[in-house]
């Protein structure tokens, strides 16, 4: 893991815009985030994830997202009595309806009755290995371009 090597230099630098926000789509963050109006609402909100985590919080989150998950955001494994399964987070509830938002920007309404079983996972829907789809610096660049967003 590249942990070793980014804890070492993580804090700020000389960095454009441009070049970090390319990042983000390159480890295709946008298929799940939303950061100033661009990309998808899957996950949480991050246009001011520079005022809610520290540094090395987020240099954790990008590299051990199951480590700590964001309130709401726990994943579900959910199957129906047809032997269909779901996986995502619970959206909303009532005593019928169980909704559950996927990725992709779906949103699944489930009949509460015709649930087999449903089980929560421990690991975080946001898949571990980011860092080795991008490099240290650019892994740098992303920390950084994601703390000035306040």
């Amino acid at each position: 893991m590249r942990a070793r090597c980014l804890w070492n230099h993580y804090l700020p630098r000389n960095r454009t815009r441009q070049k970090a926000k390319s990042v983000f789509q390159k480890a295709a963050c946008t298929a799940c985030y939303v950061i100033q109006g661009e990309g998808i609402d899957f996950g949480p909100e991050l246009s001011a994830i520079g005022d809610t985590l520290s540094r090395a919080d987020m240099v954790s989150a990008i590299l051990q997202p199951s480590q700590t998950i964001s309130l709401g955001f726990k994943g579900f494994t959910i199957e129906l009595d047809d032997g269909t399964q779901y996986t995502g987070y619970k959206s909303g509830k009532s005593e019928t309806t169980l909704s559950l938002r996927m990725m992709g920007r779906l949103q699944k309404d489930l009949n509460v009755s015709k649930i087999k079983y449903r089980d929560q996972m421990k690991d975080s829907l946001m898949p571990a290995g980011i860092d080795l789809a991008i490099s240290s610096d650019e892994l740098v660049d992303l920390v950084g371009w994601l703390m000035d967003q306040k």
